[in-house]
C-alpha cells in the first residue's frame, strides 16, 4: 500500500527553558514502524538518503505520558500521546468556553493560543481567523476530530489579506494550511505567512496560499492657481492708464499656490505728452522665459504709440520617473512605493506696458497684465500590491515539504499629468481720452509635470530580508505572469524630461527584497 505523508509534528521552545523539541515527520497512523525515529537530538531535519526519518531537533524535556512512546509521534500511539497535560485540543465543533482538553477541545486557535500549552492539535476542518501568534508555540493540524488517528486537512482561512502573522518567538506549523484573501484596499498586499523581526519559524507539510495584490492608485493634480480668475480678473489684468499717467505696475503677488515667490508683474503703461512716447517697461519674466518686449515710444508725429508686447507662454515642466520597485523595507515592515512627482510649471511673462501717446496730454499707456501662473505638477502613481507566499521580515525561516503559492501582483497606478498653465492677464488700457496704446497681455503659464508611474507588484513564493529561509522540498508556485506597471502622465510642450512608466513587477520562487 502506498503510505503518503500528510501532517508532521511540531517544534516546540519552552518559554521557561528555551529547550527545543520536534517530532519525526508524522504520516497516517504507524509510519514511524516503517523507519527509524529516533529523538537524539542529533541528526537534522527531514528522511535521509538510507530511508530513515530523523529527529527535528535537540530533545525536549516535555515528559512523555505513561504509555506513550515519543510525545513527538502522537499518531504513533494517539490514545497515550495526546494528553491534556501537554495539548490544548481545537475542533470547528468545540466552544472557547471548554476546558480545552481532548473531550472538551476550544472553538478557535485563537483561544487555545491565549493559553500556555507548549502544542496545540487543532483536527481537521476550516478555522476563519487571522492569527497573530505572540509566543513560543507548536500548531499541529491534520489530526481526526477524536484526535485519535490521522485526518483531513486543517486550513486556517483568515478571510484577510494576511493569513497568519509570527510575531515573536519560536513558531511551529505543523500539516497546517494557510490561505489569506485577494487584498481589497489600493496598493494593498497579500501574505500568506508574515514572519516578523527576531521570530523563529519553521513550517512542515500543508499549503500556504496568498491572495491578489490590488491595484495601486491612480496620482492626483492639484492646482496652483485660482481657476475662476479668468483673463479680465482686476488681480492679473494689466492696469488701465489714468490720464496722462500710464498704468501702474500690476504686482501679482502670492496668486500661484505652489509657487508664490514667482511673481511676473506686467509693465507700467508709458506717460503721455512726451516727445515721441515715452515707451512702457517691460514686462518681469521667470526662468527659463524670455524677456517681454516693452511697448515702444510712439513716432513723434503726436498721434502714434506703440501696444506692449505679449508674455511669452512658459515651457511644459518636466515629469517624473516611474518606480522602479513596488515597495522598500522601511522600519521592519513592507511599505508600498509611488512613482516620482513631476515639477511644478514656470509662470508665464508679464506683459509689455504700452507706450504713452506722443504730445498728448491724456495720452497715458496701458500696463502689462500679469504672466499665468504654471500648472501644478502631477503625482506619482502608487506601486501595486505585491502577493507573497511567505514574507520573513528579518525572521529565521525553515519550510519543508510545503506548497507555497502566490497570487498575482496589481498593476501600478498611472502618474497624474500636469495641470494647464493659467492664461495671463488681459492688456491695461490706455487713457480713455487720449491716444495713448493698450498693454501687452501677460503670457500663459507651462503645463505642470506629469508624475511617474507606480511599479506593478511582485508575485513570489518565498520573498525575504535578511536571513535567506531555507527550504527543503518546497514546491513554489508564484503567478505566471508579471504585473504591469503604471502609465506615466501627460507632460506639457517644452519640457525636456517627459514623465516614464513604473517597472512591471516580478514573478519568482524566491526574491531577495534588499537587492
Amino acid at each position: 500500500m502506498r503510505r503518503e505523508a500528510t501532517l508532521g509534528l511540531v517544534v516546540v521552545t519552552l518559554a521557561a527553558t528555551g529547550a527545543l523539541f520536534a517530532g519525526c515527520a508524522s504520516f497516517e497512523a504507524d509510519i514511524c514502524a516503517y523507519a527509524k525515529c529516533d529523538a537524539d537530538g542529533s541528526t537534522a531535519d527531514g528522511p535521509t538518503p538510507d530511508g530513515t526519518i530523523p529527529d527535528a531537533g535537540p530533545d525536549s524535556n516535555v515528559p512523555n505520558p505513561p504509555g506513550c512512546e515519543s510525545v513527538k509521534e502522537p499518531l504513533k500511539n494517539p490514545e497515550k500521546c495526546f494528553t491534556d497535560e501537554v495539548w490544548a485540543f481545537v475542533s470547528p465543533n468545540g466552544n472557547d468556553a471548554n476546558p480545552g482538553t481532548k473531550q472538551l477541545p476550544y472553538k478557535t486557535i485563537g483561544k487555545a493560543l491565549q493559553g500556555s500549552k507548549p502544542l496545540v492539535a487543532a483536527c481537521e476542518g476550516t478555522y476563519a481567523e487571522a492569527l497573530g501568534i505572540e509566543r513560543t508555540v507548536g500548531l499541529y493540524g491534520g489530526v481526526s476530530c477524536d484526535f485519535g488517528k490521522a485526518g483531513g486537512a486543517t486550513t486556517l482561512a483568515s478571510g484577510k489579506p494576511v493569513g497568519l502573522t509570527a510575531k515573536s518567538g519560536a513558531v511551529t506549523l505543523n500539516g497546517v494550511n494557510v490561505r489569506a484573501t485577494d487584498a481589497a484596499a489600493e496598493g494593498e498586499s497579500s501574505i500568506g505567512i508574515l514572519a516578523e523581526s527576531g521570530v523563529d519559524l519553521k513550517v512542515i507539510g500543508g499549503t500556504v496560499t496568498a491572495g491578489a495584490g490590488a491595484p495601486g492608485a491612480g496620482g492626483t493634480t492639484g492646482t496652483n492657481y485660482d481657476v475662476a480668475l479668468d483673463a479680465s480678473d482686476p488681480k492679473i489684468k494689466g492696469s488701465n492708464a489714468s490720464g496722462n499717467a500710464g498704468g501702474a505696475v500690476q504686482t501679482c503677488a502670492n496668486l500661484c499656490v505652489e509657487t508664490p515667490g514667482l511673481v511676473v508683474e506686467g509693465g507700467k503703461g508709458g506717460i503721455g505728452d512726451v516727445a515721441g512716447g515715452a515707451p512702457g517697461a517691460e514686462g518681469k519674466t521667470a526662468v527659463p522665459g524670455a524677456p517681454a518686449t516693452a511697448g515702444k515710444g510712439g513716432v513723434f508725429d503726436g498721434t502714434d504709440c506703440a501696444n506692449g508686447r505679449s508674455g511669452a507662454a512658459a515651457p511644459g515642466a518636466n515629469g517624473g520617473a516611474g518606480a522602479t520597485s513596488p515597495g522598500r523595507i522601511e522600519g521592519g515592515k513592507w511599505q508600498v512605493s509611488r512613482g516620482a512627482s513631476g515639477q511644478t510649471a514656470r509662470p508665464g511673462q508679464g506683459g509689455g506696458g504700452g507706450s504713452g501717446g506722443a504730445s498728448a496730454t491724456v495720452g497715458g499707456g496701458g500696463g502689462g497684465g500679469c504672466g499665468g501662473c504654471g500648472g501644478a505638477k502631477g503625482q506619482g502613481g502608487q506601486s501595486g500590491g505585491s502577493s507573497f507566499g511567505v514574507l520573513s521580515l528579518g525572521a529565521t525561516v525553515t519550510l519543508e515539504n510545503v506548497t507555497v503559492k502566490a497570487g498575482t501582483g496589481g498593476k501600478g497606478g498611472a502618474g497624474s499629468g500636469g495641470q494647464t498653465g493659467q492664461m495671463g492677464g488681459a492688456a491695461g488700457a490706455p487713457a480713455s481720452l487720449g491716444i495713448g496704446c493698450t498693454g501687452g497681455p501677460g503670457g500663459q503659464g507651462g503645463q505642470g509635470g506629469g508624475g511617474g508611474g507606480g511599479a506593478g507588484g511582485h508575485s513570489v513564493a518565498v520573498a525575504y530580508s535578511g536571513t535567506k529561509p531555507t527550504q527543503k522540498g518546497v514546491k513554489a508556485e508564484p503567478a505566471a505572469t508579471a504585473a504591469k506597471g503604471g502609465d506615466p502622465g501627460e507632460t506639457g510642450p517644452g519640457a525636456t524630461t517627459p514623465s516614464t512608466a513604473g517597472k512591471d513587477g516580478e514573478t519568482a520562487a524566491e526574491l531577495d527584497l534588499n537587492k
